[in-house]
């Protein structure tokens, strides 16, 4: 089976207030345990590159057992399922020193092409080797949940201006700007952070500096629903879309 695992501490600038490990500390962590098993694969962010694409996380999920505490040791076993058109699948169990399970999570990971900014289909990608051990392991065999539809009506929103600090070496916002966004926008609104153990956020719109994310914040049965948009050549376009439990 073709997999890796990693090693990680929870950094305090990665807690919450109560020194719990938050949405985008985890988010890092499993993109650190990523972009490493992809070097090791030969298709990672250099080699992607110089071929003129990159990769790029469309949607992650992942579930908190319990939320780990800053200075923690814990231990990232991630594997690929073998690739699709829209991407490669990638799941993650993460364990605490004594081998207990804190967390689950998965990604589907994309390839866009640097010059257009359009997808690639992986199955067809030739530094995506086709021929090794994937595993067809999913940690949910359902893969990503569906977002519900909710009326706008009596939801409030957030604005947010994108500033050049947000902005990664692809150009537009690094995609754990986009979880640190909805957390501050649920913030606003409740008047304290809310307190999840599940986490989905799909990537539907690049956001770039100097533009202006507007969040409507939806809650509903111990669940808060974060869609942000932007307003970009007269249309108004959904940036993301993230739900917390």
């Amino acid at each position: 089976m073709v997999e890796l695992k990693w090693l990680f501490t929870v950094s305090p600038a990665e807690t919450d207030e109560k020194g719990f490990l938050r949405a985008v500390g985890i988010q890092k962590a499993l993109m650190q345990a990523s972009n490493l098993h992809s070097d090791q694969l030969g298709c990672g962010w250099e080699a992607m590159r110089q071929n003129g694409v990159f990769w790029v996380i469309s949607r992650i999920r992942f579930q908190f057992f319990r939320r780990p505490l800053a200075g923690e040791r814990l231990e990232i076993l991630t594997w690929p399922n073998p690739a699709g058109i829209a991407g490669v699948d990638r799941n993650y169990r993460v364990s605490d020193a004594k081998g207990y399970l804190v967390a689950e999570a998965m990604a589907k990971w994309s390839i866009v092409d640097v010059q257009e900014g359009k997808p690639v289909r992986a199955m067809d990608y030739p530094l995506v080797n086709p021929h090794l051990n994937y595993s067809l392991e999913q940690v949910w065999a359902v893969g990503f949940e569906r977002f519900r539809d909710y009326s706008e009506a009596g939801d409030p929103f957030v604005d947010r201006r994108i500033l050049a600090e947000d902005i990664d070496e692809n150009g537009h916002v690094n995609n754990t700007r986009y979880i640190v966004f909805a957390e501050e926008a649920a913030k606003t609104v409740l008047g304290k952070s809310f307190p999840y153990l599940s986490f989905q956020i799909s990537f539907l719109a690049p956001l770039f500096v100097g533009e202006t994310v507007s969040m409507r914040v939806h809650r509903e049965d111990g669940m808060v629903d974060v869609e942000g948009s932007v307003l970009r050549n007269g249309r108004r376009l959904r940036s993301f879309r993230c739900k917390m439990a």
